[in-house]
């Protein structure tokens, strides 16, 4: 009889897996995460000129990105990935910037937009028509 199969009959399968040891702090994470989200979301709500919310979406864009940043990196470094660490942090970055980039308030309503063609030069609001960009 193969071990794996004796093993699984017998109710010993997997009790020589090591644990992960970045499993407890991804409570925490999706806490903060969630956090940050809901604290941004209010607060960019609450503004009354479409510059405010523009100036701390972008402010809310890089702490998020930060926070997401620092933890990737942490629980690379305890799953001893050290070398992998630049490519979330380059992701990260670059999202970051596309979210700062391609995001837009309008003039006239105040409502959130995304442009999604990014080599275009122009861009209208698509809830009143407004002319964006």
């Amino acid at each position: 009889m193969p071990e794996a199969s004796r093993d699984r009959s017998s109710g010993t399968f997997g009790k020589n897996m090591k644990t992960d040891p970045a499993a407890p702090y991804f409570p925490f994470y999706m806490i903060g995460l969630v956090s940050i989200g809901l604290a941004s979301w209010l607060w960019i709500k609450t503004r009354s000129k479409p510059a405010n919310k523009k100036k701390w979406f972008d402010v809310s864009a890089i702490v998020t990105g930060i926070y997401v940043g620092v933890f990737m990196s942490f629980i690379l470094g305890l799953w001893d990935q050290f070398y992998l660490i630049p490519f979330p942090l380059l992701a990260c970055v670059f999202i970051i910037y596309l979210n700062m980039r391609f995001t837009f308030f309008c003039d006239s309503c105040g409502k959130r937009s995304f442009s999604q063609s990014w080599l275009s030069r122009v861009f209208h609001c698509p809830h009143c028509g407004h002319k964006l960009k």
